[in-house]
């Protein structure tokens, strides 16, 4: 299978099978090493157990970025797919999850930077847009990477305002917009 980097199609699903993945891998480690310590020794007062222990932290990690990620999924390959021929070569993303400041973690579908500005859609309507938007904006001020952002919980009203955008492209893309993504990638899980 071929590798997805974050804000590529298929990186939540990948992300969530690794994660899944590392954290079994740790349970059963940390399980295997106390089992022995405790055969081995006829105690737990000893050093396999300490060990054990303290890979309970990066397991406890690995479990803390899984938990957030298990109710989120990528959209349907039909829509990216007609989303992507929208946007045509621009910079587009799709399933970032950015940590909100209640705490809980929310999904941006599809990501565009464009000239004109960030667009954004959330399938999420229970999100503020403004407020959504706001905060976004805020992340972009702390990098010294200005920019509007407008996000939509509409999938319509987005894919409408991709049909009125003049059309952009990665390869010939203004370095701003690439730190423009780059600051949405880095507060991405």
């Amino acid at each position: 299978m071929k590798r997805a980097y974050k804000g590529h199609y298929g990186y939540l699903r990948q992300r969530k099978r690794n994660l899944f993945l590392m954290t079994l891998a740790l349970v059963l480690v940390i399980a295997g090493i106390a089992v022995y310590g405790l055969v081995m020794r006829g105690t737990t007062k000893n050093w396999y157990s300490i060990i054990a222990a303290m890979l309970v932290i990066p397991m406890a990690m690995q479990l803390s970025t899984l938990i957030p990620m298990l109710k989120h999924q990528d959209r349907p390959r039909e829509e990216y797919d007609r989303i992507r021929k929208l946007s045509g070569q621009a910079v587009l993303d799709t399933g970032l999850l950015i940590a909100g400041k209640n705490g809980k973690a929310f999904e941006l579908n599809y990501v565009l930077f464009h000239e004109n500005g960030i667009y954004c859609f959330s399938g999420d309507e229970s999100l503020n847009p403004q407020e959504t938007a706001e905060y976004l904006k805020n992340y972009l001020r702390l990098s010294e990477v200005e920019g509007e952002v407008t996000v939509y919980t509409n999938l319509k009203s987005f894919e409408k305002r991709l049909q009125n955008l003049p059309a952009s492209d990665r390869e010939t893309a203004d370095d701003f917009l690439l730190r423009q993504e780059g600051v949405f990638l880095a507060i991405s899980m």
